[in-house]
């Protein structure tokens, strides 16, 4: 699945459970191939087949509860991996 498809279905995933977290191959774009798994129980962030940590679920609801879109657009996923690349 591309990094923006499962960034869309966090967004439409009301009762998703918050220990979800996001892996996605680098260099990270929209198209990156990523993946939604539970984060590991002792935490850790190391890769997951070839997929880096990128951000956990409840992170990402964050961002997109302030969104005024229905969906997460390219421009809302660039912000979003920048985010994740300089803050996370």
């Amino acid at each position: 699945m591309k990094l923006i498809e499962v960034l869309n279905q966090i967004r439409m995933g009301d009762s998703m459970d918050d220990r979800m977290t996001v892996y996605a191959k680098r260099e990270w774009t929209p198209n990156s191939d990523a993946i939604l798994t539970l984060q590991p129980k002792d935490g850790s962030t190391a890769a997951i087949d070839g997929h880096d940590y990128f951000l956990e679920a409840f992170i990402i609801k964050d961002w997109v509860d302030e969104l005024d879109s229905p969906e997460i657009t390219t421009e809302h996923c660039s912000r979003i991996i920048q985010y994740a690349i300089n803050d996370a």
